[in-house]
């Protein structure tokens, strides 16, 4: 099977030598020749079959031309016309005919891609047979321009979907602590609440079997542990009436309750460090300028990698008196979960999607000049549900039927779903949109309500 090039390389100035109209139509002729070189050459070294396909098919789209009824004949004679060059093509009248009727052929048999397609993505690739050839030709300047755009825009996408990884990793790693310790905060506050409720309990069992002493000591009696923590520095008659009923199950009790103290403690200073991180508020001690005094502890705004977010950052800090609370915890927690890493993880999906049609198009030549323009619309469809997912779920996750049972997705699982596939979350909304005009003309048909003509 001839390669082609040689129809390709036609003399450069034969179409400035010739008359206007000729010329056109020299032109023609030889975009014609490369039309068929490329998708002839895409066609043979995939699968013979490709081709046998249009003479055994009976509903192939775009039949040979009847003047070749077997693929040997249409093959000689394609060579043929190869071989006679685009002047001498272009004053046959029959050549001309079986030139573009032959064009339609293959690129039926290499459909979807095309010839125009299959020389933009060598141009991408610079994969092509006659690339070499092709960078000489002045028509297909533009489409070599184009090729050199989209191989920027596209390495762009890519370094954008890696960027767009790495945040909602980074996103997500930060906010699990944050979690953590706001989970952490309200068990140890909930253990500490119940051991106070044994304590209670134990004080009121222990007072109702103690007969009283006279005494000024007993009128300003203190709490159970706090009355323990003073045993051991006191002597004489208080100690031995005390030491009646606060026996060792009274010490294991104040010693749990100090220990879940220290323990919520713990977990609070841990929550505030990390509002600290999101929100960009450092605490610096300062020394007091008056000798003999306490360092006094202030808090300063400082710039994290995350504090940047808007929403996040402390604008004004004379403002707050506080960051250690659990609510401003949750409020941020869920500014993270609710908002951020929805649209940031509904981008990604978007990023997937358009980044593996791509890959697609060029492993198959399908490429085009404006499918990196679809593919930042495509990004930015995908941002859309992306930023609104968590008005319609769950904080805490959705539930859904799987195969292998019930499984539950998170708000940024389902934002990655609905960025991937933007078609059917906007098919939802125009189905829901549908029903409920359904509704609406149901309950209040078309003409009621309006006023009477006069």
């Amino acid at each position: 099977m001839p390669d082609g090039q040689g129809s390709i390389a036609s003399p450069a100035g034969s179409a400035e030598r010739a008359r206007p109209s000729d010329a056109l139509r020299l032109v023609q002729i030889e975009r014609g020749l490369a039309d068929i070189a490329l998708p002839r050459t895409f066609v043979s070294s995939r699968n013979d079959a490709m081709l046998q396909r249009a003479f055994t098919d009976p509903t192939f789209a775009a039949k040979p031309p009847a003047e070749t009824p077997t693929k040997e004949e249409f093959l000689r004679r394609l060579a043929e016309i190869e071989r006679l060059g685009p002047e001498a093509v272009a004053r046959d009248a029959a050549a001309v005919a079986f030139l573009f009727g032959a064009r339609d052929t293959l690129n039926a048999v290499a459909a979807p891609p095309d010839a125009y397609t299959i020389a933009f993505t060598g141009f991408y690739t610079r994969g092509v047979p006659e690339l070499d050839l092709l960078q000489q030709r002045p028509e297909f300047a533009e489409m070599r321009r184009q090729a050199r755009t989209s191989r920027v825009a596209i390495g762009a996408l890519v370094l954008a979907g890696v960027l767009s990884v790495l945040l909602a990793v980074a996103v997500s790693v930060h906010a699990m602590p944050g979690k953590t310790v706001l989970d952490q905060v309200r068990v140890t506050a909930a253990a500490l609440a119940a051991i106070d409720q044994e304590i209670a309990a134990a004080d009121r069992a222990a007072l109702e079997g103690f007969t009283p002493r006279p005494g000024v000591w007993m009128a300003i009696l203190p709490p159970l542990c706090e009355r323990m923590s003073l045993l051991p520095g006191l002597s004489g008659e208080p100690e031995r009436l005390l030491r009646g009923f606060e026996g060792p199950d009274h010490w294991l009790l104040c010693a749990r309750r100090q220990d879940a103290a220290f323990r919520h403690d713990v977990a609070k200073s841990e929550l505030a460090t990390w509002i600290d991180a999101t929100t960009g508020v450092t605490s610096e001690e300062r020394p007091s300028a008056t000798p003999g005094e306490k360092a006094e502890l202030v808090r300063i705004e400082s710039w994290t990698w995350i504090s940047w977010l808007p929403g996040l950052s402390v604008r004004d800090i004379r403002q707050h008196t506080s960051y250690t609370s659990e609510q401003v915890g949750w409020a941020l927690l869920s500014a993270l979960g609710i908002y951020y890493l929805p649209v940031i993880f509904g981008v990604l999906g978007g990023a997937v999607y358009a980044v593996r049609r791509l890959n697609q198009k060029i492993m198959s030549s399908e490429l085009h000049p404006r499918d990196w323009r679809h593919a930042l619309l495509r990004i930015f469809m995908a941002f859309l549900p992306g930023g609104c997912i968590g008005l319609f779920f769950q904080p805490e996750g959705t539930k859904v039927d799987a195969p292998v049972g019930e499984i539950s997705l998170s708000i940024a699982a389902l934002s990655f779903l609905a960025g991937y596939s933007v078609e059917v979350v906007f098919r939802f909304f125009d189905l829901a949109i549908t029903q409920a005009l359904r509704v609406v003309n149901a309950i209040a048909p078309a003409g009621v309500g309006t006023p009477p003509a006069r």
